[in-house]
């Protein structure tokens, strides 16, 4: 396997493949070849491909839950919405509290447009890892789709409190400003997201960006 992941790493796909399938051959019910071969096909962006190796990866003993959630994810840019979503479930079912399925789990709702379950998902993993920040960014940008500015601004600041080095929740932040009107604010958190930004010229192009 160390071959075939230095073949992966110099970007050496074909030889790559080959490798991970010899190493499947020997060890077939082993599911890390088929997840490394998924791994493959993701980077060459053919998801039926890499679907395929992952179904059979998570149907092996032993499967990372990881993979499933990896499965559910590529399920998704196929359009598989209610299989993605089953199968996260399941998993979580399988391996208990998981901050990382959950947040899946609010993803694959969200691309389903059901909204309510994404958010309940997204604080579900949430209050597993108060830490995670990509959810933190899921649930700000859901409350914002939905006009909830004040929601995303209480949020995000507390966030921030914790996390003031986060500069795509501060920008966030500083979208919500702008939709309340409160301009002065949306200015002081772009001046914390780029220091060096002292042209009023420059200062309102990216509140008109973000605004948008």
């Amino acid at each position: 396997t160390s071959l075939a992941l230095l073949y992966f790493n110099l970007g050496a796909l074909q030889e790559a493949t080959e490798a991970y399938l010899r190493v499947h051959f020997k060890f077939p019910r082993d599911p890390s070849p088929l997840i490394n071969l998924a791994s493959i096909e993701l980077r060459k962006s053919d998801f039926i491909a890499a679907s395929s190796y992952l179904e059979r990866a998570v149907a092996l003993d032993g499967c990372s839950v990881m993979a499933k959630y990896l499965l559910a994810m590529v399920l998704l840019r196929l359009g598989k919405h209610n299989q993605s979503v089953n199968l996260l479930r399941s998993a979580l079912r399988e391996s208990g509290p998981s901050a990382e399925l959950n947040q899946g789990l609010a993803i694959a709702y969200l691309v389903s447009g059901d909204l309510k379950k994404a958010e309940r998902a997204f604080l579900t993993a949430l209050a597993i890892n108060k830490t995670m920040v990509s959810a933190v960014h899921g649930l700000a940008v859901l409350r914002f789709q939905q006009k909830r500015f004040s929601e995303v601004i209480e949020g995000l600041l507390d966030h921030l409190s914790h996390f003031s080095g986060d500069g795509e929740a501060r920008e966030l932040l500083a979208g919500a400003y702008v939709q309340l009107g409160q301009f002065a604010r949306a200015r002081g958190q772009l001046t914390l997201l780029v220091p060096a930004k002292t042209n009023a010229k420059e200062e309102r192009a990216e509140l008109a960006r973000i605004s948008n």
